[in-house]
């Protein structure tokens, strides 16, 4: 009896972390489920715990008494992972209504130290010691299996076939229970499986396969601007509103007291009714406001690799007329590596939460402080422009967790406290804009002035089983503000009609400032033209959750088979109540389907061969032929092919050229870590520099061959003869990766290439 209390135990437990979150995720995602929609869902944990169980089991009694106990220990403790994972993943989906997956999680913890703040808002004192449980349940199970692992034996006679039965029932029960609820079909797969098929796909690229379409792909002709004699050159002013959405705003609900002075700005300016971010995530809604062209539709953020954007920016094509930029935000520049897009996109001056006197204002939010402490900094740097600028300012006091200053009095709005407070986080933006209006009044510059006030993205508070932002393409993840102001070149009131995006805020500055286009295309649509029969794409910023299409009034959600597709008439029901999906023949729904595919496809495929074209003799697309050829790989991420060995003289400075190929994504803090060992056995750290400056690890495409160039200078302690460079991979918590190869030794942490080291 004692011998069976662990697989007892084990099973138990197993089954209570598979089972209980996902039974209590199913009336969240179909409320109206049924006991067939639960025994759907549930029937492949239970089947999955009994298989498993008995093959750990008849495992360990075949392995013989010391591997036996190995095995059980390794399956007591594996409680830890699964248990951590089940616990971070439902309370992600409490916090958002979206499901975590592999690859989401993966990314959130290559960038734990950015969202650190996110993870300590969600979590209460009640999550965080669900948190630690895991980790007592599983040590005590591993002891436990240490000691029964060399006592088991596979129960004989009856208990078998009571075992053979019931996963003969089960096995039954799962084929012929009828289908569930289609709202719940990624539940129906048990969380060890799907993780497994998760992190299979992220190993893969988001393209389909590589090769030399890239290379023949036409990267389109760069964007060059050239003055008229009617042109005027006012200043440009981008105020771009961090997570807030169009209807929690005075102009597009005038009901709602949020935005006086924005309502004010929009019935002397120009108000876009309609208008729409491309992908509901900063980063990926920069883009397209600053520079005219959508971003890379994936979930890395690309954009803010150094050379990464595949075209001009405003800051630079502006600069031949003398417009000085400058970007201000009250958050940290490390964040998202927005330092990197900012001079990607020409910036003069990034000033962040990094150049702020923050003993003077309050940090009600863990990205940074409170917006009005960049006023005085940015109207400083406005006072020394002796000619036009450019001035962009990414507010935040909007975005999570929609706290404001204790000095800014609040109000109660009806509503839920969530939504109470993101209201007034509004209100604070109102007053912060107006006092940034009235600091260029007394300056006497809003008459040359153009103000662009658009949100990069909306925010959900639960209207549709979601909050946030990333996965939400209904209307207030993607509809936001859109405002001009500036009587200089907008001196009567103007409505904008029609579906409207982010990247149309380029070619209207080109029509305002009566620019000329001399070179390139631009992709927008001017706010000044019509677009009645135009078509626009959106996407979710995860990894294929969501893609969305809207004509007219008509918009069409596709959630890759997750969930079932959605279709609104906007006109009617600008609430997204009522699915009219079953209105759509199936030829149909192919066809906009492959369209929105066509269109994410492009727009990658867009990054991604700007970046191998531009990345001359460095992305390779035929395997190298290096001079020294080398085996030896870093895990499932890297393989070394090869180097050409340099000319080595102490003292001096040299280039060892290497050659690789990425077998799997490398993430966000990988990098390279080089020593050089000489003939006496001493070791020197280098310091060097490689193309990671330019083309950083986590941009390089899966499949792919890489020309690396290491330089550095020789110690000139090092003593003359053979000797070896040793090449890490470092990554996160700069552990380095095991190596593996016919050349490695067992347990290695670096590849040898062998050199030459002259007097």
């Amino acid at each position: 009896m004692k011998q069976r209390l662990f697989w007892t135990a084990h099973s138990a437990l197993l089954l209570i972390a598979l089972v209980l979150p996902k039974a209590l995720k199913v009336p969240s995602l179909a409320p109206e489920w049924d006991a067939f929609d639960l025994l759907g869902v549930l029937v492949p944990d239970i089947l999955f715990v009994i298989v498993a169980e008995i093959a750990v089991l008849a495992a360990v009694t075949h392995l013989g008494p010391r591997a036996g106990q190995r095995l059980a220990a390794a399956w007591g403790a594996i409680l830890l992972p699964l248990g951590t994972f089940v616990v971070v993943e439902h309370r992600f989906f409490l916090a958002t209504g979206s499901l975590l997956d592999w690859q989401l999680f993966w990314h959130g913890l290559a960038r734990l130290g950015e969202i650190s703040g996110v993870v300590a808002a969600e979590i209460p004192l009640m999550w965080w010691c669900l948190l630690v449980l895991p980790l007592p349940v599983a040590t005590a199970m591993a002891l436990a299996g240490w000691r029964e692992g060399a006592r088991q034996r596979l129960p004989r006679g009856r208990p078998r076939w009571v075992a053979a039965a019931g996963v003969v029932v089960l096995l039954a029960a799962a084929l012929l229970t009828p289908r569930p609820d289609p709202r719940l079909v990624l539940l129906r797969s048990t969380l060890p499986v799907a993780l497994a098929r998760q992190a299979l796909a992220a190993a893969k690229t988001d393209l389909f396969g590589t090769g030399d379409v890239y290379l023949d792909y036409d990267l389109p002709e760069p964007l060059a601007l050239e003055t008229t004699p009617e042109s005027k050159l006012v200043n440009l002013v981008f105020i771009v509103l961090e997570s807030v959405r169009a209807d929690a705003t005075t102009p597009y609900t005038p009901a709602l007291d949020t935005t006086p002075f924005l309502a004010k700005l929009s019935r002397e300016g120009m108000l876009v009714q309609r208008h729409y971010t491309v992908i509901p995530h900063t980063t990926k809604s920069l883009v397209p406001i600053l520079c005219g062209y959508g971003p890379d539709v994936r979930q890395a953020l690309t954009e803010s690799v150094p050379s990464a954007l595949p075209g001009p920016c405003l800051p630079d094509l502006l600069k031949p007329w003398g417009y000085a930029s400058a970007h201000f935000q009250p958050a940290s520049r490390k964040f998202e590596q927005r330092k990197v897009l900012a001079q990607s996109m020409g910036f003069d001056l990034l000033f962040s939460w990094e150049d702020i006197d923050r003993a003077r204002w309050e940090s009600p939010n863990y990205l940074g402080v409170e917006d009005r402490a960049i006023i005085g900094p940015a109207m400083d740097w406005v006072d020394q422009q002796k000619g036009p600028f450019l001035l962009s300012i990414l507010t935040l006091i909007t975005h999570h967790d929609y706290q404001v200053p204790s000095t800014f009095e609040k109000k109660t709005y009806p509503g839920s406290e969530r939504w109470s407070n993101y209201l007034n986080t509004i209100r604070y933006t109102d007053a912060f804009i107006e006092e940034l209006f009235d600091a260029f009044d007394r300056r006497g510059l809003l008459e040359n002035t153009l103000f662009i006030i658009v949100g990069d993205h909306g925010e959900g508070h639960g209207e549709h089983g979601r909050k946030g932002h990333d996965a939400i393409v209904y209307e207030e993840g993607i509809h936001v503000p859109a405002i001009l102001w500036g009587p200089a070149v907008i001196p009567h009131p103007v409505t904008v009609t029609g579906n409207r995006q982010h990247q149309d805020f380029l070619p209207t500055i080109v029509d305002l400032l009566h620019l000329r286009v001399t070179a390139g295309k631009m992709e927008g649509t001017s706010l000044l033209d019509p677009v009645d029969d135009r078509v626009i794409h959106v996407s979710c910023w995860y990894r294929n959750r969501c893609l969305g299409r809207l004509d007219g009034d008509d918009k069409f959600i596709y959630y890759y088979n997750r969930s079932p597709n959605e279709r609104f008439d906007l006109g009617k029901d600008p609430g997204e109540t009522t699915n009219l999906a079953y209105t759509l023949e199936p030829e149909e729904v192919d066809r906009m389907v492959a369209e929105m595919k066509a269109w994410k496809h492009d727009r990658q495929t867009l990054y991604v061969a700007h970046q191998a074209q531009t990345g001359a003799n460095v992305f390779l697309w035929k395997r190298p032929e290096p001079q020294q050829e080398t085996d030896g790989r870093f895990k499932h991420r890297l393989e070394v092919l090869g180097y050409d060995p340099p000319l080595l003289r102490r003292g001096d400075k040299a280039t060892m050229v290497v050659y690789l190929k990425v077998l799997g994504a490398l993430g966000w803090h990988r990098k390279f870590r080089l020593s050089l060992a000489d003939s006496a056995g001493h070791v020197f750290p280098l310091r060097f520099r490689s193309i990671e400056a330019k083309h950083p690890m986590y941009s390089w495409p899966v499949d792919l061959f890489i020309r690396d160039e290491f330089t550095f200078k020789v110690p000139a302690g090092a003593e003359p003869g053979a000797a070896e460079f040793r090449l890490y991979l470092q990554g996160p918590r700069k552990v380095d990766d095991k190596v593996g190869g016919s050349e490695a030794e067992p347990g290695e942490r670096y590849i040898r290439l062998e050199v030459d080291i002259q007097e």
